[in-house]
């Protein structure tokens, strides 16, 4: 099977990906990733509720705002790691199941590994075959 997982082209797109998230996609040096890095909204786990979120991350989006519309770029560096952006992937077969076990596996960053788990129930469903070879985890802390 392992020759046939090299020559299947694997891509796949999220909506709402954080930037903490990103940082891990950039230790994968296979297939193509993009981003066009434009915030559509910002994560904060469940547990994190306090007063004076909500017009603190108002007052950021202007700024934010502020500094793209001078059109130098500045406004990427004013980015918080919470702050949510498009992103694609497109790789191998072979890659991506290797970064499903990798990504999901111990010590893996949750949301990333939630992200990765959602993309390869949807794989399984166009190659259900490819099952009992991965190694699916549960991104458990180290």
């Amino acid at each position: 099977m392992g020759a046939a997982l090299k020559r299947i082209f694997v891509r796949f797109a999220w909506n709402n990906i954080s930037i903490a998230e990103l940082r891990d996609l950039n230790r994968h040096r296979t297939g193509h990733r993009f981003s066009a890095l434009t915030p559509i909204g910002f994560y904060t786990p469940e547990e994190v509720n306090h007063p004076a979120q909500q017009p603190l991350l108002e007052r950021h989006k202007i700024l934010i705002e502020k500094l793209a519309a001078d059109g130098r770029g500045a406004h990427y560096y004013a980015y918080l790691l919470g702050e949510q952006s498009p992103f694609e992937h497109s790789t191998h077969a072979d890659k991506f199941l290797y970064e499903v076990e990798l990504r999901t596996g111990m010590g893996a960053h949750f949301r990333y590994a939630e992200h990765l788990t959602a993309v390869y129930r949807e794989f399984l469903k166009q190659m259900p075959e490819i099952a009992p070879y991965v190694q699916l985890g549960t991104a458990e802390p180290e």
